[in-house]
């Protein structure tokens, strides 16, 4: 029998369980102990300091001597609203660790408030399951990663709860009777999210979707016609434009994320080189904002060619006066081989011979400025095996270019994540890898960015959510088990789960000049979602089992999560922090994957 009594005392358990385990953390773990808490938490004590400016109350101390500040950045997060939140009721602590203490317990109650919204968002979207929305209580307040976010200074804890706020806003407003307060409350939630953390308008597209799909067909035509018009028009106002770039090639790392100007230059006259119209130029200033030059990586055949051979560099080149250019072989992202060739200001041939006598898997072209760091001109590349005379470089004389999304704001990150998925050729093995590690970090990051479980002990986890996929995909297809209600249902949940997927998926931003991912922590930025995907795992496991194994079922997650919460603690976070040499990951037994 399933009564109010035990539905209220389960999920005051499970909250009491989570405070619990964050309490711990909140007392026990260092500062810093969490992802960039230091940043975050040097914007609570400015904002602190801000409040007792204007409160000027004799019982309050005095500010501590930092600088406040008030300003705020939407969309961006640089001061952003969580900080407002948790930086009030520091106010009247004395010391640093005071006010570091009340912070990390701010944000471990808006942790509780998530998990009180989470079980509600189930409970108005399927009525007929009493036990689902204490389970999907349960995978948000057990779950270890988001418990560690929960616990330190970090806004990602303030954007998921914003998050579910305007997911559970905007479900009693589609499921339940609207009133007047209640449409106030949604529209200054929306007001209010951009100003928490950047990823909040993965939350916004999702509920613009989901509010199309009451508009019929023909109002969804229209609606999704009239954005692509915005989109398209905003794309080329923005700066998506034919950029004298050649296909496939890279200038440095820096570049690449932060967009710096590099250029084709057209030569004058045209009769200067034999081949192509377009010389290919790398300045000093580019170079200088990376350790990596201009590189092109080369595909997995064309390593395959160069592999334990000896091959060709050709090309012309010139710069602004004599001096010496420093060429490399391709080589190791970090170890190169150079040549030092000799450069005027005219276009002159030069050819050199590599070797390669070892496989590799990382092999790249790199390109550099003169010793005394003027600029250079190339042109008509070409790497070559004498015995098969093919460029191996695929556009020596740069007479492909392509389009490339040039954005204003330089480090969101689209513009990187489309280059990356348009060399999917050579990035793609590296996408697998990613998707492990998001999968991975959901489950048992701890730190904001470290693995605390090994691979066997993630292998439950990994079944748990074959098993959930399954049966939520299944409930959508079985027509005559489900209710068009609970499809329609599913479908929002779905379309959420896929869209904060895909743009995680861009955020890790695997960068294909240097076959590396960067560690970017995908599942951190997807805690949006944290609503979203715990209700879609209680409804896909309890899918499966027939009403009566429910209780008992919920028990068992409950134990295990439990469990893992401790294992982490003691196999992986106590020996992380208590480690006194680098990297800390050396005092863990297992090695991380």
């Amino acid at each position: 029998m399933y009564n109010k009594l035990e539905k209220n005392f389960s999920l005051v358990l499970i909250c009491l369980i989570f405070i619990s385990l964050g309490l711990f953390r909140v007392d026990s773990f260092p500062y810093e102990g969490n992802v960039d808490e230091d940043f975050h938490f040097n914007r609570v004590q400015r904002l602190r300091d801000c409040y007792l400016m204007v409160l000027d109350i004799p019982l309050l101390p005095e500010p501590t001597g930092e600088t406040c500040e008030w300003r705020i950045h939407i969309f961006r997060g640089i001061t952003s609203a969580y900080s407002y939140i948790v930086a009030l009721p520091t106010i009247a602590a004395v010391n640093f660790d005071t006010q570091l203490k009340i912070a990390r317990l701010s944000t471990l109650g808006l942790g509780v408030l998530t998990i009180l919204m989470t079980a509600s968002i189930a409970k108005m979207l399927f009525q007929n399951s009493n036990w689902m929305p204490i389970l999907a209580a349960l995978f948000v307040a057990l779950l270890p990663s988001y418990i560690d976010i929960s616990a330190g200074v970090n806004s990602d804890s303030g954007a998921a709860f914003i998050s579910t706020l305007l997911i559970f806003l905007f479900m009693k407003l589609r499921f339940q009777k609207k009133s007047a307060l209640l449409i106030f409350a949604f529209f200054l939630a929306v007001l209010v999210a951009p100003f928490f953390k950047h990823t909040l308008w993965i939350t916004f597209a999702i509920l613009g979707y989901w509010g199309s799909l009451s508009l019929g067909k023909k109002g969804q035509l229209a609606l999704y016609l009239a954005l692509f018009s915005v989109a398209f028009g905003s794309i080329f106002a923005l700066g998506y434009y034919r950029n004298e770039e050649p296909k496939g090639w890279y200038a440095t790392r820096a570049d690449l994320f932060q967009y710096a100007n590099r250029k084709l230059t057209k030569r004058v006259p045209l009769t200067d080189v034999p081949d192509g119209q377009y010389a290919f130029h790398v300045t000093p200033d580019e170079r200088a904002l990376s350790d990596f030059e201009v590189v092109q990586v080369f595909s997995a055949r064309d390593r395959a060619t160069l592999n334990a051979t000896r091959f060709e560099v050709s090309g012309y080149i010139k710069s602004t006066q004599d001096d010496v250019v420093q060429l490399a072989c391709p080589d190791y992202a970090i170890t190169k081989i150079t040549i030092d060739i000799p450069v005027t200001d005219a276009w002159q041939p030069f050819s050199y011979a590599c070797d390669m006598p070892i496989t590799t898997p990382n092999l790249a072209f790199y390109l550099a400025d003169t010793q005394q760091n003027e600029p250079v001109w190339y042109d008509d590349l070409r790497v070559v095996v004498p015995e098969q005379a093919r460029n191996l470089l695929r556009n020596g004389s740069a007479e492909k270019t392509q389009f490339r999304l040039r954005l204003p704001v330089a480090d969101s990150g689209i513009s990187a994540g489309l280059i990356s998925l348009s060399e999917w050729r050579v990035t793609w093995r590296s996408y697998i890898s990613a998707a492990i590690w998001v999968f991975t970090q959901y489950w048992s990051a701890f730190s904001g960015t470290q693995q605390g479980l090994t691979t066997l002990q993630l292998v439950p986890f990994a079944m748990l959510s074959i098993i959930a996929g399954f049966g939520a995909v299944l409930a959508l297809l079985r027509t005559n088990t489900t209710t068009l209600a609970d499809r329609t249902k599913l479908h929002y949940l779905w379309v959420g789960t896929i869209i904060i997927f895909i743009v995680i998926t861009l955020r890790i931003q695997v960068t294909p000049q240097v076959f590396a991912m960067v560690a970017f922590a995908g599942a951190r930025q997807g805690l949006i979602g944290v609503s979203l995907f715990s209700i879609l795992l209680a409804f896909g496991i309890l899918y499966w089992l027939p009403k009566k194994w429910h209780r008992a079922v919920v028990c068992l997650i409950a134990v295990g999560l439990f469990a893992t919460n401790i294992l982490i603690t003691f196999q992986a976070v106590l020996p992380f922090f208590a480690c006194d040499v680098e990297p800390k990951v050396t005092c863990i037994d297992f090695i991380f994957g």
